[in-house]
């Protein structure tokens, strides 16, 4: 019983969402643009001021709780983790793709092509580090400068092909 009631709160609370968000294409761009461009400005700031308290890591008790739950359940969270990570970027690849149908400009194009290979990379290292990998928290400053460059190329796009398509 406790089953079907998990499976309902699944169904109900993820798969009908992302369902609509995919049946209306309208929908699909204002809900992915103000999300991306959200993550876009608190990426840019992040890189531009730094983020001082650093990622935080777990308790001690947190991980032991996580490690027994891993070898009860026979599921690993951290894979499952870095999947989700795969397929939330996946998805930010998929909305580029279509704001590339929108423009004309081949400047546009070249940026909306420069932000995909961005997010392809934030994949490659997601599965690589198996794990979280941000650039906007990087120590390294090049790292944290192509990012702040990279987010502004996705916030200029979002807001040329929003304007483009909702005037």
């Amino acid at each position: 019983m406790q089953l079907q009631g998990f499976l309902f709160m699944i169904i109900t609370f993820f798969v009908l969402p992302v369902f609509i968000l995919f049946s209306n294409h309208n929908t699909f761009f204002v809900i992915m643009a103000l999300i991306l461009l959200v993550n876009a400005f608190r990426s840019i700031y992040i890189s531009a001021v730094g983020y001082k308290k650093g990622i935080p890591k777990l308790a001690e008790e947190d991980e032991e709780f996580i490690d027994d739950m891993e070898a009860s359940v026979d599921f690993d969270f951290k894979r499952f983790d870095t999947g989700t990570r795969v397929v939330k970027y996946a998805i930010y690849i998929l909305f580029y793709i279509y704001c590339y149908f929108f423009v004309n400009s081949i400047i546009l194009k070249i940026l909306i092509t420069a932000v995909i290979l961005y997010w392809l990379y934030y994949i490659i290292n997601t599965i690589k580090e198996n794990g979280f990998f941000s650039m906007a928290f990087s120590k390294k400053k090049s790292q944290r400068i192509l990012s702040a460059i990279a987010n502004s190329f996705a916030a200029i796009v979002i807001l040329v092909v929003a304007f483009n398509k909702l005037k």
